[in-house]
């Protein structure tokens, strides 16, 4: 069975790739393995977009390539689709020309003195693909445009929710900022149409919202004319949950999920869109994810218009602890959590010069290469390509798990991780280490704030790794990953 998200804006992209790494860490429920997405954004060549499709590649070869058997270990099967954009012709992208306004004004019909009543001129003549600049009413219009439940891609999403109701409850989120333009016009917009599309067709299906409120700043981008204001973004948050709370959202929407930070951190590039718009993760992204994970796990409120308020113990730094989810499977979950990091980490420096090595030489003494590749006699050219996959997601994965760590605002301590065992800090920033710059004295440290359930030690995972995995689903060069994981139990 799926799960459904609509990813709006480069917010709604950026807790898709959170959802990426907690679906390879095992995190959605075990009956619902699947995870389609549909990014949804008018700027086609947005950054945190492009890194998000290059995410969802490079886990689709790892869930492909490695048999683990695991219910865990990149069960997900990820389908990711878009992005889609409204705008639907690249030679038309004002609203002027969306809406032929030179013709309405010429013709003195109604419509032209509406768009003269709601929109400035320059929003008239504003060029939409690279975002709406934080104009969120002109994104409104243009959403409700062009989307049609009866073309591609709205109408396969349609179908395949229809699918799967047919099976059991479906589970649909829609995500983006409301401070923005895209996130802001798109998610409200889209919800409605898409609760309208269906007119009680499906009546097992559990709309829910991820709403990002402020949590970033960043400097105004010199030679732009028309782009958002983060002066604004307090004022423009306030007006939109009014806007969701009077127009009644919780009376068709499950669960809304708003996420948000009183310290902004500050953006390290500043962009109005297209490729350099690559927004660094954010703890925010963590948190929202873990709340997605809440929505897809089951756990509704049993009442409508119930609230439910999560928050941290110390404002600057964020710890296991503080991750929202109901007592009860949290503990399972932030673990899932804690073993992926151990079991990147593990991989990437302590495992895979080896790997590498053996890969290069065609053979290896080491107990781990020989029990679970060379006896199995796994084809090499197969391992190879599999194993150097999961190289580059395990770094993926290890440059996010920094980023949420590390945020750019002042006082911030990293609580769930220490970034000080896999990175440097270097002229204020920071960067994954290179494998001779990794220590195994530090590898214990890993892990903060937790409840030890088993001392990380790098001996005692190297020693358990050539242990037999038995569980007949785990094959080829999955075998020798599988083993890895699960000496890696946090």
């Amino acid at each position: 069975m799926s799960n459904f998200v609509v990813a709006v804006g480069g917010s709604g992209a950026k807790l898709m790739q959170s959802l990426v790494h907690m679906g390879a860490a095992g995190l959605l429920p075990a009956q619902r393995r699947k995870l389609f997405a549909l990014l949804v954004d008018p700027d086609e060549n947005n950054g945190n977009v492009q890194d998000c499709q290059a995410l969802v590649k490079t886990y689709n070869q790892c869930h492909e390539l490695l048999k683990t058997g695991s219910d865990d270990l990149f069960s997900a099967a990820i389908n990711l689709e878009g992005p889609w954009t409204p705008i639907r012709d690249p030679r038309v992208d004002t609203l002027s020309e969306i809406f032929q306004y030179d013709k309405l004004v010429q013709a003195k019909a109604p419509d032209a003195e509406l768009l003269d009543l709601f929109f400035e001129k320059q929003e008239i003549n504003m060029s939409i693909k690279q975002g709406f600049r934080g104009r969120p009413s002109v994104g409104a219009t243009v959403f409700a445009h062009s989307v049609r439940f009866d073309e591609p891609p709205w109408s396969d999403l349609k179908e395949r929710i229809k699918a799967q109701s047919a099976e059991g409850s479906v589970r649909v989120i829609l995500a983006g900022s409301v401070f923005g333009g895209s996130g802001a016009s798109g998610v409200p917009t889209l919800v409605r149409l898409l609760a309208s599309a269906f007119g009680g067709q499906v009546t097992n299906m559990h709309l829910g919202l991820v709403l990002f409120l402020p949590f970033f700043q960043f400097r105004p981008v010199p030679g732009e004319e028309i782009q958002a204001d983060p002066a604004a973004f307090p004022m423009a948050t306030a007006e939109a949950l009014k806007y969701y709370h009077e127009r009644g959202f919780l009376d068709f929407c499950n669960s809304i999920y708003c996420v948000g930070e009183e310290v902004p951190s500050q953006l390290v590039v500043s962009a109005v869109g297209a490729a350099e718009q690559r927004n660094e993760p954010h703890f925010i992204e963590l948190v929202a994810g873990m709340g997605t994970m809440r929505f897809f796990n089951d756990q509704l409120p049993s009442k409508s218009g119930a609230l439910a308020v999560a928050g941290r113990k110390s404002e600057n730094t964020v710890a296991w602890d503080d991750l929202p989810y109901d007592e009860h499977k949290g503990r399972d979950l932030t673990r899932k959590l804690q073993q992926m990091a151990v079991f990147s980490v593990a991989y990437r420096y302590i495992f895979y010069p080896q790997i590498e090595a053996a890969l290069t030489a065609g053979k290896s003494q080491t107990a781990f290469w020989v029990d679970h590749v060379e006896r199995p006699k796994v084809d090499r050219a197969l391992a190879g390509r599999a194993l150097r996959e999961l190289y580059d997601y395990v770094g993926k994965f290890l440059e996010w798990f920094l980023r949420v760590s590390t945020p750019h605002r002042e006082g911030f301590v990293p609580g769930a991780i220490n970034p000080n065992v896999f990175a440097v800090r270097e002229s204020g920033s920071w960067r994954l280490k290179q494998i001779p710059e990794f220590n195994d004295r530090d590898f214990p440290d890993l892990l903060l704030n937790r409840l030890a359930r088993t001392r990380l030690d790098c001996r005692s995972i190297y020693e358990k790794s050539a242990r037999a995995v038995n569980d007949k689903n785990a094959a080829g060069p999955g075998l020798l990953v599988r083993a890895i994981y699960d000496a890696c139990a946090a």
